[in-house]
């Protein structure tokens, strides 16, 4: 916490990403819906931040309600068992809020397995691979990417300052980003666990000015298709790693099929080959 002992405090300015991701949300739902929130640890500096964010964003939308909130501990498992919880005390539940992308994604499965008569929206805070990808399939609608590399680049600077005796800001807050399927694929090129990123909707794609022409969102204007490949680091068994993790996306080779879903050709249909 800011006050607790050291020279320097560096973290995301959660207060501000919460009230972006409730404003983002009271837009996609019009204003109006029945918000559970799934708690991180209670006390904690990132539960009390995002708390305190996402009410101050909610005050712009009365008729979008806060009916439960509970904590998960940080956790996918708890996070499911929680969501589940409460949306057998009220399925009228339209939104879920993990506090962290975990919580966010066992928030999702519950949904998914709930056989709800109405869409949920689910979005969670942190941006971490899993995150984004759940983000990139659809199975979140949005996340809050925080800038962990550039924390710590700024935790070893602030170090090198206070060894060479210069002064550094007593507390050192950096912006979190609204993450949806829009803008997802920068985040995952950007992440250190990943190795690289081909998607078209990408400016640095060859195929970008191509897409732009010949693909079109649902509102009409220009896209970029619903298809991403990535490289996880650490080769095939990373991949495979990855793979077996996923909960929410099907497994399956039918690309192009009214489903979501994912694929590890590696280890699949080319495994035949080498490398």
């Amino acid at each position: 916490a800011p006050d607790a002992p050291g020279d320097t405090f560096i973290a995301s300015d959660s207060v501000a990403g919460a009230k972006t991701l409730a404003e983002y949300v009271g837009k996609l739902t019009d204003g109006k819906g029945r918000i559970a929130i799934l708690q991180g640890q209670l006390g904690t500096t990132p539960e009390n931040d995002r708390a305190k964010g996402f009410e101050e964003g909610l005050k712009a939308f009365p008729d979008l309600k806060v009916v439960a909130q509970q904590p998960a501990e940080w956790a996918q498992d708890k996070g499911f068992a929680v969501a589940q919880d409460l949306l057998q005390r009220d399925p009228n539940i339209t939104v879920f809020f993990g506090r962290a992308d975990a919580m966010a994604l066992g928030a999702a499965q519950a949904v998914k397995v709930g056989n709800l008569d109405h869409k949920v929206v689910v979005v969670g805070f942190d941006g971490d691979v899993a995150g984004l990808k759940a983000v990139e399939s659809g199975v979140l609608n949005a996340t809050m990417t925080q800038q962990t590399q550039k924390m710590g680049r700024l935790a070893v600077a602030s170090a090198i300052d206070l060894k060479a005796g210069k002064a550094v800001p007593k507390e050192q807050l950096l912006p979190t980003v609204l993450t949806t399927k829009e803008n997802v694929a920068p985040f995952l090129q950007q992440h250190p666990q990943v190795a690289w990123v081909n998607y078209p909707g990408l400016l640095d794609s060859p195929y970008y000015d191509l897409a732009q022409k010949q693909f079109r969102a649902v509102d009409g204007s220009p896209g970029a298709s619903g298809i991403l490949t990535f490289g996880v680091k650490g080769g095939a068994a990373a991949g495979e790693k990855f793979i077996d993790a996923c909960e929410f996306l099907s497994h399956l080779a039918n690309i192009g099929d009214a489903k979501t879903l994912v694929i590890h050709p590696a280890s699949t249909t080319h495994r035949q080959l080498n490398e």
